[in-house]
């Protein structure tokens, strides 16, 4: 093998992308300047990843043929094989309570919003599958997560309110520079935006305004995400 590869998850059109963990993975990559290939996983297509005897993406694999899975073993994974432009700092304890809050307060919030959006960005069996797993796991239905949008923009937002007071204090998320609490937010905004199709968050916002600084870095992942299946879009 003799490229790298990022299994992502993709919608029916292969330019929806929407798994905050692949971003995240892909802003790490370009961060580093470490080139890939997309390989599209839909929700029903997870034989292609089955070589890793789990479910999930992402999956890295290495030129070499290492196989890394779940998003904060590939950042791990790769500050330790590339460590140029350094993202993790050795001994920094507080990023666990940030992936913790990220993982479960944040994607939580975000994903009452951003499901029924997502379910119809699916066809078929993957938007069957869509439904049925998630609204079990919820305990609520799609339709009135949609009903309810508002009540769940105004607990996100309440969420969002350690950030903003952190980003009103420090340009990025991870203090002076780029880090992995960076990686860790904008992955979740990526996600968010590329399903509703606008930004998540008006433009007044300093988390907007975090995100604006961040846009060179968003769009050099972007770019660097090629497919190069026939009949595929890069994104």
């Amino acid at each position: 093998m003799s490229e790298r590869i990022l299994y992502d998850l993709v919608a029916s059109d292969p330019r929806d992308r929407f798994s905050p963990f692949c971003f995240r993975v892909k802003l790490a990559l370009a961060h580093k300047d470490l080139s890939f290939r997309s390989e599209l996983v839909s929700f029903t297509d997870k034989h292609k990843i089955a070589f890793t005897r789990q479910s999930l993406v992402p999956v890295l694999v290495e030129p070499d043929g290492t196989v890394v899975c779940d998003s904060f073993r590939i950042l791990q994974h790769l500050e330790e094989r590339y460590p140029q432009a350094p993202l993790l700092t050795p001994g920094d304890v507080s990023l666990a309570f940030l992936q913790a809050w990220t993982d479960r307060s944040l994607l939580a919030a975000t994903f009452k919003i951003l499901a029924p959006k997502i379910h119809a960005l699916l066809q078929g069996a993957d938007q069957a599958y869509f439904k049925s797993s998630r609204e079990q796991r919820m305990g609520v239905t799609l339709e009135t997560l949609a009903r309810d949008e508002s009540k769940y923009r105004s607990i996100l937002n309440t969420t969002l309110e350690p950030l903003r007071t952190l980003l009103n204090a420090q340009p990025c998320v991870s203090g002076a520079a780029i880090g992995a609490g960076d990686v860790l937010i904008l992955g979740n905004m990526l996600w968010a935006e590329g399903v509703l199709g606008e930004p998540l968050l008006p433009p007044d916002d300093p988390i907007s305004a975090w995100r604006q600084r961040m846009e060179p870095w968003v769009q050099k992942a972007l770019a660097m995400a090629s497919v190069l299946q026939a009949g595929r879009i890069p994104i």
